[in-house]
């Protein structure tokens, strides 16, 4: 999916398709449950929001990129996704570089 549709797409949304992407494909019968998607990728997410700070809250590129108004943000997702690569488990880091993104430095980085 292109970065510019990403950006158009809610949290909620975002964090349905992060959860579906970290746990890989089911067992292929039954219907899928969004919320489960993003319940499992919320909880990633805090599990590794120490991790995450680490990689992205000192970055002096990243922090600039945070800086900007959230549609320039949007522009620079990559500066933010190279700063992940860091994380072990190769998440799907154009995903979580939206959401995180779209939730702003001081929430993710609590300054």
């Amino acid at each position: 999916m292109p970065v510019t549709t990403l950006t158009e797409l809610s949290e909620d949304d975002l964090l349905a398709m992060l959860g579906k992407e970290l746990l890989g494909p089911g067992i292929g019968f039954g219907p899928e449950d969004p919320g489960r998607y993003r319940r499992f990728a919320e909880h990633w997410i805090e599990e590794r929001a120490d991790k995450i700070r680490v990689a992205i809250c000192h970055d002096e590129s990243v922090q600039a990129v945070f800086a900007k108004d959230l549609q320039d943000r949007f522009n620079d997702w990559a500066v933010l996704a190279d700063a992940l690569t860091t994380l072990a488990g190769r998440p799907p880091l154009t995903l979580l570089a939206v959401v995180l993104l779209r939730r702003g430095y001081e929430a993710v980085c609590g300054h």
